[in-house]
């Protein structure tokens, strides 16, 4: 090994530690509620990234053994907070979600990493009313 192998070698960043994703929501478990219903429960985000990336969600426990045999994609889709409760407690938000969408069976799950910073989590924000063309124009 050379010296510029060696310097190139300790110059590397380390590789970082996987989050420590906490799930939230799993179709997987049989959930009695709907994706879309759990989201809607969520304080306000916006998707930073939607990725696929190759699927190793479990497919053992819904009879779909076959879809492991074949190479198959994942939504990976992160999330940022927007809420204007943790925006106001003048503290940078760090909670990011993380939802699973398998592409070919349609297994979910969405996954929290940090805290939220507003005051009280537990008090569920309202959500803001989107105006349609027609209640704009009435």
């Amino acid at each position: 090994m050379t010296s510029t192998d060696a310097s190139a070698a300790t110059s590397r960043r380390p590789p970082r530690p996987p989050r420590p994703w906490r799930v939230l929501w799993s179709n997987e478990t049989g959930s009695d509620v709907s994706m879309g219903d759990f989201l809607d429960t969520l304080p306000t985000y916006s998707r930073q990234r939607n990725d696929p990336v190759r699927c190793r969600l479990n497919h053992n426990d819904h009879d779909d053994a076959e879809k492991l045999l074949v190479k198959h994609k994942v939504r990976r889709i992160l999330t940022r907070c927007t809420s204007a409760r943790c925006q106001d407690s003048g503290v940078v938000c760090k909670c990011i979600y993380r939802l699973l969408i398998c592409e070919l069976s349609g297994l979910a799950t969405i996954a929290v990493d940090g805290e939220r910073t507003m005051a009280n989590p537990d008090i569920s924000s309202p959500k803001p009313v989107r105006l349609t063309d027609a209640m704009k124009s009435g």
